[in-house]
């Protein structure tokens, strides 16, 4: 469903990656950084797809792997993967990417619709918008990282059973 606002007054744009032939993108105003990120420092007891932390702007941020969250094999073009670096209030996390991504301003952005979405995405999915004859798919980033790591504050509200 599309929203009556024109997009330059929701996003300043998307930053746009692919990945085994299907465009993903963050809004800008979600990302806290972008850097090369070859090797996160694994986790102990760490299973896909978290694939470590990285040190970003001096504290440890973790990162999950988009492709094996996915189930897609990723194939970097370059043999560099980047740590996309999303930001909400005080938490950092990051999402390995296998390409740096592009900026694609609001200006060449255009809202599509959700029910064009591939239906096993749809679900994750937080908006789609085409530039060009690109479809890049917005994810919906904190509640796939919610999933794979819960805030302490859910996970001890669910352990006390409140």
């Amino acid at each position: 469903m599309r929203s009556e606002a024109p997009i330059h007054e929701r996003t300043r744009g998307v930053l746009a990656y692919c990945v085994a032939g299907i465009w993903f993108g963050a809004r800008v105003e979600e990302v806290a950084g972008l850097m090369q990120a070859e090797r996160p420092a694994p986790l102990p007891h760490q299973r896909d797809p978290l694939s470590g932390v990285i040190a970003f702007r001096g504290t440890m941020v973790p990162t999950f792997e988009i492709g094996s969250f996915l189930g897609i094999e990723p194939m970097s073009t370059s043999g560099q993967t980047y740590a996309l670096v999303l930001a909400r209030g005080n938490d950092r996390f990051g999402v390995m990417v296998p390409e740096i991504p592009r900026l694609l301003p609001a200006r060449e952005l255009r809202e599509a619709e959700l029910s064009e979405v591939d239906p096993e995405l749809a679900e994750m999915i937080q908006s789609v918008f085409e530039s060009g004859d690109l479809r890049i798919h917005c994810l919906n980033y904190w509640s796939i990282i919610d999933s794979i790591m819960p805030r302490a504050g859910a996970r001890s509200a669910a352990a006390t059973g409140r």
